[in-house]
């Protein structure tokens, strides 16, 4: 192959899959930045990548670190692209169009933050006024090849749009979406999810919970209790449920007990820090304890809110 045309081949490889881009594109991407920060309004993060041969013609642009934007995509209207998104081959973006971080767009889909009026029959479509509610992907959001979405769509983080879906209204986070008009037709977690609130009984033992509180979370293995406590003086953990009790034995060698000796704030006592990572059976309420040598004291109650079963 002529050298100009195994160049003109390697180009066209790039622009249709971006993720094969190296640093010889450099020059070219500042020329196309400016290009459209000139002529698009655009804001684009010099780690990002948009082909040659997209077609940007938006009022206002913006993309984030390490998003791309494919050959032959169309991107028209008010359109922000958060990081690490990826508009491939031929997909129309038009309107006003938010996605979050992790976006996927495939080949062909189109997105529509935009509206025809077509309220009156005395005049032709074309000359009613255009509405905009403007379409909001979440983060982690995967729209598939020649899916539809339309104006006003709200999609919640970590969904899924199946291919060739015809999006008409909202959905929750981890939907899998799919039809025409598209339903949801299951959820990503795992069941039982369950929401749960922290009560708090102000004890003398610092602490801290590494969960999620009044969101839903999956506990098809039960509910992991996760943080640590901070005390001169604490023999166990006790977690009671109200069939049973779990002693995290501080002097065992356990794996779901970590110690770390710390200094406690405008003190010369050495406290100890005690992490905790426990799986416990799913329960109506958590009562959590810290034994020291000689009181048994109540930290806090983990209360579960709500569950909801596949």
């Amino acid at each position: 192959m002529h050298n100009l045309d195994e160049t003109l081949y390697n180009q066209r490889k790039i622009n249709c899959q971006p993720w094969l881009r190296g640093n010889e594109q450099n020059n070219q991407q500042e020329l196309i930045r400016n290009i459209l920060k000139k002529n698009a309004n655009a804001v684009i993060d010099n780690t990002a990548f948009v082909a040659e041969d997209a077609n940007i013609f938006t009022s206002k642009l913006y993309l984030g670190r390490n998003s791309w934007i494919a050959s032959g995509a169309v991107i028209r209207g008010d359109v922000h692209i958060n990081d690490n998104c990826s508009v491939n081959i031929n997909a129309h973006l038009a309107g006003k169009i938010f996605l979050g971080n992790g976006c996927r767009v495939a080949s062909m889909a189109s997105i529509y933050g935009f509206n025809h009026g077509h309220e009156r029959i005395d005049i032709h479509i074309k000359d009613q006024p255009i509405t905009s509610e403007g379409v909001t992907l979440g983060n982690d959001v995967w729209v598939g090849a020649n899916a539809v979405i339309l104006d006003g769509v709200e999609i919640g983080d970590h969904s899924i749009i199946a291919a060739g879906s015809v999006v008409t209204k909202s959905f929750p986070s981890y939907s899998i979406i799919a039809g025409n008009p598209a339903k949801r037709i299951k959820d990503r977690r795992k069941y039982p999810l369950a929401i749960f609130k922290l009560e708090e009984k102000h004890s003398e033992i610092k602490y801290n919970f590494d969960m999620t509180f009044n969101s839903y979370i999956s506990c098809q293995n039960g509910l992991c209790i996760r943080g640590w406590m901070s005390h001169p003086d604490i023999n166990n953990i006790i977690i009671k449920t109200g069939t049973m009790s779990h002693i995290c034995a501080i002097n065992d060698e356990k794996m779901d007990i970590a110690k770390k000796t710390i200094s406690s704030e405008n003190s010369q006592i050495n406290h100890i820090k005690h992490g905790f990572d426990y799986i416990v059976e799913l329960s109506n309420i958590y009562n959590i304890y810290a034994q020291t040598s000689t009181h048994l004291i109540h930290v806090a109650d983990i209360i579960l809110e709500e569950t909801i079963d596949d």
